[in-house]
């Protein structure tokens, strides 16, 4: 099997668990407006599109720069900006909020909330918006504004389709690094264990001092060995080099 296809399995088998609990869905902690993490992979929506993106709507139209973010209002980057005109600006939800839920990873279906907007002027609750990943077969992307819904629940939603979405980069997370930390704990842990317990075990027999150390004599000698396993492989190599080239001088 190789690394790639093993490094698949640990993946799914991570996904699993967690799709069992949460009723299919996947939970990605946001490490950025446009990237998450969740167990055992990886979105990052920072590549797929030149933001910011356009969202046509009517009269108005919605800005949305995940990574960036927009200047709208206030001094907090706004993941979704509405625009009414260049002296009307909305914030609809703040890079530094967003919420992320994993639907499918093939297809690739998710959705990112962005929390934090503006607040209604007649009612003080803040805006969001809702934006819904899908990857489709269609090669042209499709950014949609779905609804809005109303001052008591100021939630704008929109969708975003396409094949482009697929590329989203889903990077399992590299368990090499997670299993070299173990390997030497375990390592490390194992050395403490065998100089411990046999110091204890020899010290109850009644060895005192040198004695104590669990073989003792072999770690006298281990420099030594070293050593002459040093010379035997020097003059291993040096034996086949001069037969080598004998052979090459016989046939000349």
């Amino acid at each position: 099997m190789s690394f790639r296809a093993l490094r698949g399995l640990v993946s799914l088998l991570l996904q699993l668990p967690i799709a069992l609990i949460s009723g299919g869905e996947l939970s990605c902690q946001p490490v950025s407006g446009c990237r998450c993490e969740g167990s055992g992979f990886q979105l990052d929506i920072g590549g797929l599109f030149s933001y910011p993106v356009t969202i046509m709507a009517g009269v108005q139209n919605f800005s949305f720069s995940p990574c960036e973010g927009l200047r709208c209002t206030g001094s907090q980057p706004a993941a979704m900006c509405q625009i009414y005109s260049a002296t009307s600006l909305n914030n609809c939800g703040k890079t530094s909020m967003s919420v992320w839920s994993v639907s499918s990873l093939n297809p690739l279906s998710f959705v990112v909330t962005y929390n934090g907007g503006d607040p209604i002027a007649t009612t003080g609750t803040n805006r969001y918006s809702v934006v819904t990943f899908t990857s489709t077969p269609d090669p042209n992307s499709k950014f949609s504004f779905e609804s809005f819904g109303g001052s008591t629940t100021p939630m704008y939603t929109f969708s975003i389709q396409g094949q482009a979405v697929s590329s989203a980069r889903i990077q399992p997370k590299d368990v090499r690094g997670i299993v070299g930390i173990i390997l030497i704990c375990l390592t490390i842990s194992g050395v403490i264990a065998y100089f411990a317990g046999g110091s204890v075990a020899l010290y109850n027999r009644g060895a005192r001092g040198q004695e104590m150390i669990p073989h003792v004599t072999f770690w006298k000698d281990l420099p030594f060995l070293i050593k002459d396993g040093i010379r035997f492989t020097i003059l291993l190599l040096y034996s086949g080099i001069q037969l080598c080239c004998r052979r090459y001088y016989d046939k000349l």
